[in-house]
């Protein structure tokens, strides 16, 4: 990474004054333990900004070693101590500073013996908003519609203004500072995950949805819903929060609010002719909420529609074989998120007077009983099939289902596509939407969906009606 942005100088300065301060350790050069590369690249990217600002850096994974063959021998010669097993205090020894990975639970014993040890623990979410100026930053979380939400607003603000877009898989929160010129708008995604660390907020803060997930990395919902709030927190009265109106949370919300709170209503573009049925309300009311706050002529936002492409694996349309055509919805990973994708699905293809049929289940993430039930509800009334794939969910789901007249068990992807054409028919869909976590059988969710992609490209449907 070559950092552009800023001198590494001011860059070190800033750093050592919010973590070092008053310490004599600020007179020789930090040593930092950056714990979990992860699987999207967000570790490598605090590894490159680390190795680019001249610190000394010790990583520590739990992956296999193999795994990350390749960033080994891209930083060959660098100054990296690489570590693969878990220590305890020796992987401690000498350092000043922990970068947690967002996939490292909270509750890690390594944290744990880093924060007895007055070593300060933080994330890279935490540090882009101590070098970047938080009035810049729009920041965007929730349960789900995050990353469209946040991908159709940067999409929206280039059409005025220079904007850069961070915390998605493949650009880290790192990629700013290797901008040549100071952006006018940062687009940053927050997961739980980056926000349980972070003491700041950005100035524009929007919070798509709230709703019980990842309680295998929470205590309760209650735990989960006050990561969140981090994202606005920490404003000061010079900031904004954007909530969907009429969500439950809000009382909550705003009741930890500093800052002005506005409102966007998911209900004026549900059925609105010209937004595309793949693609969720709350995702136009938001991005169209932060648009007009920052003066996006609204004449143009028809025209950035067209030009918009939705990240991978989000109600993602692969390939239409036949007449049917097979959608990609891998990032459904809890069950409400997936209600709504079936619901869509159903309603567009009873349209075409076509019927659905669905890849669901994997892994538990400790979903509450209600959010089961109506998942399993909705799968008996809307899909024609189900093809379950395994997993700890699936066996919390499946009693729920043994009503349904064409349930199937797929021991992999491969054999759940091909049990899908055994029933699909012209004007029908084929929709993964599993509803659940996807570590037993794939590294995460895209590569599931990509899987899911290849045995599609791969089916051997005849004619084509594309």
């Amino acid at each position: 990474m070559e950092l552009q942005l800023y001198k590494k100088e001011y860059i070190e300065e800033r750093l050592k004054e919010r973590f070092f301060a008053g310490h004599k350790k600020t007179k020789r050069i930090p040593k930092v333990l950056v714990f979990g590369l992860g699987r999207h690249g967000g570790g490598l990217g605090t590894l490159d900004f680390f190795v680019s600002l001249g610190w000394r850096v010790s990583i520590l994974e739990q992956m296999p070693r193999v795994a990350f063959s390749d960033v080994i021998k891209k930083f060959r010669g660098k100054h990296i101590k690489w570590n693969f097993k878990t220590y305890g205090k020796r992987n401690l020894s000498g350092i000043d500073l922990v970068i947690k990975n967002p996939a490292v639970p909270l509750d890690h014993s390594i944290i744990t013996l880093a924060k007895k040890a007055g070593i300060p623990v933080t994330n890279d979410a935490d540090i882009m908003m101590t070098l970047i100026p938080k009035e810049r930053i729009i920041g965007i979380t929730g349960t789900k519609g995050k990353t469209t939400t946040a991908a159709l607003t940067a999409h929206l603000l280039k059409s005025l203004y220079k904007t850069t877009f961070v915390g998605i898989p493949g650009i880290p929160f790192f990629h700013v500072l290797s901008e040549k010129k100071m952006p006018q708008w940062i687009v940053a995604e927050f997961s739980s995950f980056d926000l349980d660390l972070v003491t700041q907020s950005p100035g524009v803060a929007l919070i798509t949805s709230c709703f019980p997930d990842h309680l295998n990395r929470y205590r309760d919902f209650a735990s989960y819903r006050k990561s969140k709030a981090h994202i606005f927190q920490f404003q000061d009265d010079s900031g904004v929060l954007f909530l969907p109106k009429g969500d439950r949370n809000n009382s909550f919300f705003t009741g930890k609010a500093p800052a002005r709170v506005a409102y966007f209503d998911k209900g004026r573009f549900a059925h609105h002719k010209t937004t595309p049925w793949n693609i969720h309300p709350i995702t136009f009311a938001g991005a169209f909420a932060i648009a007009s706050y920052l003066r996006i002529p609204k004449r143009i936002y028809g025209k950035r529609l067209k030009s918009f492409h939705k990240p991978e694996g989000r109600m993602e349309v692969v390939m239409r074989k036949k007449g049917i055509v097979f959608i990609n919805d891998t990032t459904a990973t809890n069950p409400r998120a997936a209600v709504f994708s079936i619901t869509t699905v159903y309603k567009e293809r009873k349209k075409k007077k076509g019927d659905l049929i669905v890849i669901a289940g994997g892994e538990d993430k400790r979903f509450p009983a209600s959010e089961v039930l109506r998942f399993a509800d909705i799968l008996r009334r809307h899909a024609k099939a189900v093809i379950l794939l395994p997993g700890s969910f699936t066996k919390r789901l499946s009693p729920h289902l043994r009503n349904h007249k064409n349930i199937t068990y797929a021991s992999s992807m491969a054999k759940a596509v091909k049990e899908t054409l055994r029933s699909a028919k012209q004007h029908d869909a084929v929709l993964l939407s599993p509803g659940a976590a996807s570590f037993n059988l794939f590294t995460d969710e895209f590569e599931r969906g990509r899987v899911f992609k290849h045995f599609v490209n791969q089916a051997s449907i005849q004619r084509s009606d594309i």
